[in-house]
């Protein structure tokens, strides 16, 4: 009957019941210094291999490869690309001189004489469209590629010493 009238943490006749553990006086054998665990083979090469010198080195190359690769897309590639954009919009707007039509709200299919012009216009279009969101996406992958490359080197750089020095004092 007591434990049906017992009702979060008190009974109905007002008394706490206790609901935690009681607490103990801590003895030498509680408090005992742990010692850390023995690393296994496979991370310590692994810690070893994450925390040494030619991996920050290896990434900071792999950054500049990629800042080169972000460059030289930005820099050679939009040259040829622009110049085909160029060309395309001088077909689009040939197109819509000859025809006084807008080469966008044109359907090619209808038309007899312009045909051939109004497709080949259309075409350039969507390919040099295409084409430069294609060299964006690839020069901004490698823009963010190298600057995660060179902050990951960095962060390398920076902790490497620590890092092996911690081990060589707990890793035994």
């Amino acid at each position: 009957m007591k434990d049906r009238l017992t009702f979060i943490g008190f009974n109905l006749h007002g008394h706490e019941k206790s609901m935690g553990a009681q607490h103990t006086k801590k003895t030498a054998e509680d408090s005992k210094i742990v010692q850390p665990a023995t690393p296994s083979t496979g991370g310590k090469i692994l810690f070893l291999t994450i925390f040494d010198r030619t991996t920050y080195s290896g990434l900071f190359r792999a950054s500049t490869v990629c800042f080169a690769i972000w460059l030289i897309g930005a820099s050679q590639t939009a040259v040829t690309l622009y110049d085909k954009e160029i060309d395309a919009y001088t077909d689009k707007y040939k197109f819509e001189a000859v025809t006084h039509r807008f080469l966008d709200q044109t359907d090619c299919r209808l038309l007899s004489s312009y045909q051939a012009d109004c497709f080949l216009a259309q075409h350039k279009i969507d390919a040099s469209g295409n084409a430069l969101q294609a060299l964006k996406v690839v020069t901004d992958s490698a823009r963010l590629i190298s600057i995660l490359l060179f902050i990951a080197s960095a962060f390398l750089f920076v902790c490497t010493p620590f890092a092996r020095n911690a081990y060589k004092e707990y890793g035994r």
